[in-house]
């Protein structure tokens, strides 16, 4: 069933999430945007690698933080040569499985505006141990 079939079943955020957790999270993601009328975000290799490194870096920092030893994500996806004019990231720790991170990341609102933000296609997204999640959200150049 896909989230379009679902969204018009459901009435509250509560609601929609639990009929998210069946989905893998690229499908899931695709789903909410489709149900607002928004275009599917497609993987990148380069954006997968950032999100990687960064989430690496936090794992070993201990703590979230969007800056890093390269700066803030634009300088990051722009040293590994992801030439953006929109980029953004959501960052999470210590949810156990994609279904949860992705609930946390709907249920606050800088987060969802990323996820449901028209002018991004790309998406890379890293776990690492400790359970530290890194979401780059972009566009190539416009």
């Amino acid at each position: 069933m896909s989230f379009g079939n679902i969204l018009s079943r459901v009435s509250s955020l509560a609601a929609l999430i639990l009929c998210l957790s069946s989905l893998p999270l690229q499908a899931a993601v695709n789903d909410i945007r489709s149900a607002h009328g928004l275009a599917p975000l497609a993987r990148s290799a380069t954006l997968d690698a950032v999100a990687r490194e960064h989430a690496r870096y936090l794992a070993r920092l201990g703590r979230l933080s969007h800056s890093g030893p390269q700066g803030q994500i634009g300088d990051r996806a722009r040293a590994a040569g992801y030439d953006y004019c929109q980029v953004a990231e959501n960052l999470a720790r210590g949810h156990r499985s994609e279904d949860a991170v992705l609930r946390g990341w709907l249920r606050s609102p800088s987060h969802r505006r990323n996820l449901l933000h028209r002018d991004f296609a790309e998406y890379g997204m890293a776990r690492t141990g400790g359970n530290v999640w890194v979401l780059v959200i972009g566009r190539r150049g416009c």
